[in-house]
Protein backbone atom coordinates (compact mmCIF):
# COMPACT_ATOMS: atom_id res chain seq x y z
CA UNK A 1 0.00 0.00 0.00
CA UNK A 2 3.02 2.46 0.39
CA UNK A 3 4.28 1.58 -2.61
CA UNK A 4 0.90 2.53 -4.31
CA UNK A 5 1.09 6.10 -2.75
CA UNK A 6 -2.49 7.33 -3.41
CA UNK A 7 -2.00 10.82 -4.69
CA UNK A 8 -5.71 12.15 -3.41
CA UNK A 9 -5.01 10.74 0.20
CA UNK A 10 -1.56 13.02 0.23
CA UNK A 11 -3.62 16.12 -0.98
CA UNK A 12 -7.05 15.52 0.62
CA UNK A 13 -7.82 17.03 4.06
CA UNK A 14 -5.50 14.64 5.80
CA UNK A 15 -7.63 13.14 8.28
CA UNK A 16 -6.30 9.45 8.30
CA UNK A 17 -5.91 9.43 12.02
CA UNK A 18 -9.48 9.14 12.57
CA UNK A 19 -10.76 8.41 8.79
CA UNK A 20 -8.67 5.86 7.19
CA UNK A 21 -10.69 2.49 6.69
CA UNK A 22 -9.33 -0.44 5.46
CA UNK A 23 -11.46 -4.44 4.42
CA UNK A 24 -9.62 -7.21 2.35
CA UNK A 25 -11.25 -8.72 -0.54
CA UNK A 26 -13.16 -12.03 0.76
CA UNK A 27 -12.55 -13.72 -2.82
CA UNK A 28 -9.17 -12.22 -4.16
CA UNK A 29 -7.27 -11.72 -0.89
CA UNK A 30 -4.64 -9.62 -3.13
CA UNK A 31 -7.17 -6.69 -2.92
CA UNK A 32 -7.52 -4.51 -0.46
CA UNK A 33 -9.45 -1.60 -0.43
CA UNK A 34 -8.70 1.73 1.39
CA UNK A 35 -11.01 5.04 2.19
CA UNK A 36 -10.11 8.35 4.41
CA UNK A 37 -11.30 11.53 5.08
CA UNK A 38 -12.54 13.64 2.14
CA UNK A 39 -10.98 14.90 -1.60
CA UNK A 40 -10.41 18.95 -1.63
CA UNK A 41 -11.94 19.45 -5.34
CA UNK A 42 -15.13 18.80 -6.50
CA UNK A 43 -17.99 16.70 -5.53
CA UNK A 44 -15.63 16.69 -2.16
CA UNK A 45 -16.78 12.79 -1.71
CA UNK A 46 -14.70 10.50 0.19
CA UNK A 47 -11.01 8.95 -1.32
CA UNK A 48 -11.37 5.80 -2.38
CA UNK A 49 -8.78 3.33 -4.03
CA UNK A 50 -9.23 -0.37 -4.92
CA UNK A 51 -5.17 -1.30 -3.99
CA UNK A 52 -3.44 -4.74 -5.54
CA UNK A 53 0.50 -5.09 -5.96
CA UNK A 54 1.45 -1.48 -6.62
CA UNK A 55 -1.64 -0.24 -8.67
CA UNK A 56 -4.04 1.73 -7.20
CA UNK A 57 -7.05 2.53 -8.53
CA UNK A 58 -9.73 4.99 -7.94
CA UNK A 59 -13.44 3.65 -6.83
CA UNK A 60 -14.30 7.31 -7.29
CA UNK A 61 -13.82 8.10 -10.80
CA UNK A 62 -13.97 4.83 -12.12
CA UNK A 63 -18.33 3.58 -11.51
CA UNK A 64 -20.47 2.82 -13.87
CA UNK A 65 -23.22 5.96 -13.21
CA UNK A 66 -21.02 8.33 -12.02
CA UNK A 67 -21.68 7.72 -8.23
CA UNK A 68 -20.12 9.17 -5.17
CA UNK A 69 -20.32 8.69 -1.44
CA UNK A 70 -19.88 10.94 1.81
CA UNK A 71 -16.36 11.87 2.50
CA UNK A 72 -15.15 11.13 6.31
CA UNK A 73 -15.14 6.95 6.33
CA UNK A 74 -15.22 5.03 9.74
CA UNK A 75 -15.40 1.66 8.64
CA UNK A 76 -15.24 -1.14 5.49
CA UNK A 77 -16.52 -4.24 5.34
CA UNK A 78 -16.94 -6.89 2.39
CA UNK A 79 -20.47 -8.92 2.45
CA UNK A 80 -20.84 -12.37 1.60
CA UNK A 81 -22.02 -11.59 -1.84
CA UNK A 82 -18.73 -8.95 -2.28
CA UNK A 83 -20.41 -5.74 -1.99
CA UNK A 84 -17.90 -3.51 -0.45
CA UNK A 85 -19.71 -1.81 2.58
CA UNK A 86 -18.71 1.99 4.29
CA UNK A 87 -19.84 3.95 7.33
CA UNK A 88 -19.40 7.53 7.11
CA UNK A 89 -20.01 10.60 8.66
CA UNK A 90 -22.86 10.70 6.30
CA UNK A 91 -24.25 7.68 6.19
CA UNK A 92 -24.04 4.01 5.53
CA UNK A 93 -22.95 3.48 1.62
CA UNK A 94 -22.57 0.69 -0.47
CA UNK A 95 -19.98 -0.09 -3.66
CA UNK A 96 -21.44 -2.96 -5.45
CA UNK A 97 -18.88 -5.09 -7.66
CA UNK A 98 -15.65 -3.62 -6.04
CA UNK A 99 -13.57 -5.59 -8.16
CA UNK A 100 -14.19 -3.64 -11.15
CA UNK A 101 -14.94 -0.17 -12.42
CA UNK A 102 -18.50 -1.75 -13.21
CA UNK A 103 -20.13 -1.52 -9.63
CA UNK A 104 -21.60 1.79 -7.82
CA UNK A 105 -21.65 3.56 -4.81
CA UNK A 106 -25.70 3.25 -3.36
CA UNK A 107 -26.41 5.72 -0.28
CA UNK A 108 -28.14 3.85 2.24
CA UNK A 109 -29.23 7.26 4.22
CA UNK A 110 -33.00 6.78 3.34
CA UNK A 111 -36.53 6.12 4.90
CA UNK A 112 -35.90 4.78 8.82
CA UNK A 113 -32.29 4.67 8.26
CA UNK A 114 -31.16 7.80 10.74
CA UNK A 115 -27.46 7.46 10.86
CA UNK A 116 -25.87 10.57 11.86
CA UNK A 117 -22.52 12.02 13.90
CA UNK A 118 -25.01 14.16 16.67
CA UNK A 119 -23.00 17.06 19.01
CA UNK A 120 -26.18 18.83 20.38
CA UNK A 121 -29.83 17.99 20.34
CA UNK A 122 -33.10 20.88 21.37
CA UNK A 123 -36.21 20.31 21.75
CA UNK A 124 -38.70 23.54 20.70
CA UNK A 125 -41.91 23.38 23.19
CA UNK A 126 -43.52 25.56 21.08
CA UNK A 127 -44.00 23.56 18.00
CA UNK A 128 -42.98 20.34 20.06
CA UNK A 129 -39.94 19.05 17.43
CA UNK A 130 -36.30 18.43 17.92
CA UNK A 131 -33.45 20.09 15.90
CA UNK A 132 -30.09 18.76 15.77
CA UNK A 133 -26.23 19.46 15.66
CA UNK A 134 -24.18 17.15 13.65
CA UNK A 135 -20.49 16.62 11.85
CA UNK A 136 -20.38 17.25 8.22
CA UNK A 137 -24.19 17.17 7.51
CA UNK A 138 -25.13 20.38 9.54
CA UNK A 139 -28.23 21.65 11.35
CA UNK A 140 -31.82 20.06 10.54
CA UNK A 141 -35.40 20.56 12.03
CA UNK A 142 -37.97 17.96 12.31
CA UNK A 143 -40.48 18.74 9.84
CA UNK A 144 -43.53 18.02 12.25
CA UNK A 145 -44.00 16.62 15.63
CA UNK A 146 -42.58 12.99 15.62
CA UNK A 147 -41.90 12.77 11.60
CA UNK A 148 -38.68 11.39 10.68
CA UNK A 149 -38.23 13.32 7.77
CA UNK A 150 -36.17 16.34 8.80
CA UNK A 151 -35.85 19.59 7.67
CA UNK A 152 -31.98 21.08 6.61
CA UNK A 153 -30.91 24.52 8.27
CA UNK A 154 -27.47 24.36 7.54
CA UNK A 155 -24.42 22.13 6.26
CA UNK A 156 -20.83 22.15 7.23
CA UNK A 157 -20.17 21.06 10.74
CA UNK A 158 -23.40 22.05 12.83
CA UNK A 159 -21.55 21.92 16.59
CA UNK A 160 -24.55 23.77 18.74
CA UNK A 161 -27.85 24.09 18.44
CA UNK A 162 -30.85 25.17 21.04
CA UNK A 163 -34.35 26.29 21.18
CA UNK A 164 -35.82 29.52 22.86
CA UNK A 165 -39.22 28.60 22.59
CA UNK A 166 -40.64 31.68 24.07
CA UNK A 167 -39.56 34.12 21.26
CA UNK A 168 -41.57 37.43 20.21
CA UNK A 169 -45.00 36.47 20.93
CA UNK A 170 -45.93 33.11 19.48
CA UNK A 171 -42.45 32.24 17.85
CA UNK A 172 -39.51 30.36 18.75
CA UNK A 173 -35.87 30.82 17.36
CA UNK A 174 -33.32 28.09 16.82
CA UNK A 175 -30.41 29.17 17.21
CA UNK A 176 -27.05 26.93 15.34
CA UNK A 177 -23.42 27.49 15.37
CA UNK A 178 -21.52 25.68 12.42
CA UNK A 179 -17.49 24.99 13.23
CA UNK A 180 -14.96 27.46 14.40
CA UNK A 181 -17.81 29.79 14.85
CA UNK A 182 -17.95 30.55 11.17
CA UNK A 183 -21.84 30.93 11.41
CA UNK A 184 -23.85 31.87 14.49
CA UNK A 185 -27.08 31.89 13.21
CA UNK A 186 -30.93 32.31 14.18
CA UNK A 187 -34.22 31.21 12.48
CA UNK A 188 -37.40 31.76 13.76
CA UNK A 189 -40.49 29.64 13.31
CA UNK A 190 -44.57 30.57 14.27
CA UNK A 191 -46.23 29.06 16.38
CA UNK A 192 -47.48 26.71 13.13
CA UNK A 193 -44.48 25.99 12.66
CA UNK A 194 -43.62 27.70 9.56
CA UNK A 195 -40.70 29.35 8.99
CA UNK A 196 -41.41 33.23 9.49
CA UNK A 197 -37.15 34.52 9.89
CA UNK A 198 -35.54 35.14 7.49
CA UNK A 199 -38.42 35.22 5.09
CA UNK A 200 -36.47 33.94 2.14
CA UNK A 201 -35.28 30.00 1.62
CA UNK A 202 -32.85 30.83 -0.42
CA UNK A 203 -30.05 31.18 0.76
CA UNK A 204 -26.85 29.58 0.58
CA UNK A 205 -27.19 26.06 2.58
CA UNK A 206 -24.66 26.82 4.50
CA UNK A 207 -26.02 29.11 6.87
CA UNK A 208 -29.36 30.00 6.32
CA UNK A 209 -30.47 31.58 8.99
CA UNK A 210 -30.49 35.13 10.17
CA UNK A 211 -26.68 35.46 11.29
CA UNK A 212 -25.85 37.03 14.68
CA UNK A 213 -24.51 40.25 14.94
CA UNK A 214 -20.38 39.79 15.47
CA UNK A 215 -18.76 42.95 16.06
CA UNK A 216 -16.32 42.35 19.28
CA UNK A 217 -12.91 42.76 19.06
CA UNK A 218 -11.29 40.17 17.30
CA UNK A 219 -13.93 38.76 15.45
CA UNK A 220 -12.95 37.33 12.06
CA UNK A 221 -14.88 35.10 9.89
CA UNK A 222 -18.61 35.00 11.52
CA UNK A 223 -18.00 35.02 15.02
CA UNK A 224 -14.53 33.05 15.03
CA UNK A 225 -11.89 34.65 16.60
CA UNK A 226 -9.10 35.73 14.47
CA UNK A 227 -5.53 35.75 15.33
CA UNK A 228 -3.53 38.97 16.68
CA UNK A 229 -2.78 40.33 13.68
CA UNK A 230 -6.49 40.29 12.51
CA UNK A 231 -6.48 37.65 10.36
CA UNK A 232 -9.02 35.27 9.38
CA UNK A 233 -6.84 32.79 8.03
CA UNK A 234 -6.00 31.59 11.29
CA UNK A 235 -8.80 30.87 13.23
CA UNK A 236 -8.65 30.97 17.09
CA UNK A 237 -11.50 30.30 18.10
CA UNK A 238 -12.47 25.84 18.94
CA UNK A 239 -13.97 23.67 16.75
CA UNK A 240 -17.03 23.55 18.81
CA UNK A 241 -17.14 26.31 21.03
CA UNK A 242 -19.68 25.05 24.15
CA UNK A 243 -23.20 26.93 24.55
CA UNK A 244 -26.15 27.10 26.44
CA UNK A 245 -29.24 29.92 27.22
CA UNK A 246 -28.02 32.48 29.57
CA UNK A 247 -29.74 34.16 32.13
CA UNK A 248 -30.10 37.69 30.21
CA UNK A 249 -32.60 39.41 28.24
CA UNK A 250 -35.02 37.35 26.11
CA UNK A 251 -32.40 34.28 27.06
CA UNK A 252 -30.33 34.96 23.87
CA UNK A 253 -27.69 32.43 23.56
CA UNK A 254 -23.78 32.52 25.45
CA UNK A 255 -21.13 30.68 23.47
CA UNK A 256 -17.44 30.10 25.15
CA UNK A 257 -14.97 30.82 23.19
CA UNK A 258 -11.29 29.95 23.50
CA UNK A 259 -10.43 32.55 26.20
CA UNK A 260 -13.63 34.57 26.25
CA UNK A 261 -17.29 34.04 27.23
CA UNK A 262 -20.19 36.02 24.57
CA UNK A 263 -23.32 37.07 24.91
CA UNK A 264 -25.40 38.05 21.88
CA UNK A 265 -28.47 39.95 22.26
CA UNK A 266 -31.18 40.13 19.52
CA UNK A 267 -31.22 44.22 19.82
CA UNK A 268 -27.48 44.72 20.07
CA UNK A 269 -24.15 43.74 18.30
CA UNK A 270 -22.17 40.87 20.29
CA UNK A 271 -20.15 41.56 23.38
CA UNK A 272 -17.31 39.61 24.38
CA UNK A 273 -15.94 40.03 28.00
CA UNK A 274 -12.85 38.13 29.95
CA UNK A 275 -13.22 34.91 31.96
CA UNK A 276 -13.61 36.20 35.69
CA UNK A 277 -16.14 38.71 34.87
CA UNK A 278 -19.35 36.94 36.08
CA UNK A 279 -21.90 39.35 35.16
CA UNK A 280 -22.71 41.19 31.42
CA UNK A 281 -22.92 45.07 31.67
CA UNK A 282 -26.64 46.56 32.60
CA UNK A 283 -26.52 48.35 29.42
CA UNK A 284 -26.57 45.25 27.32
Amino acid sequence: MVGARSPRFRAGVKQGIVNLAVAIDQTNKSIVYVTEGGINDNPFTVPAFRVQGQTATSMLANTSNGSTAHSDSRGLVVDSAGNLWMTSDGGVYMRSNPQSDNGAWTGFNKGTLQAQEIYGVAYDSLNKRLAAAMQDTGVAVQSAPGSPLWNGLAGADGTNVFVNSNFHGNASAIYFTTQNLGFVNRTVFGGNGNQISPQSTSSSSFGPGVPVNCSYNGSGNGCAAADSSGSTGTIMSPFGAPSSTGPIQRRSPWLRGTMSLIASMETSSMWRRTRHLRRPPASI
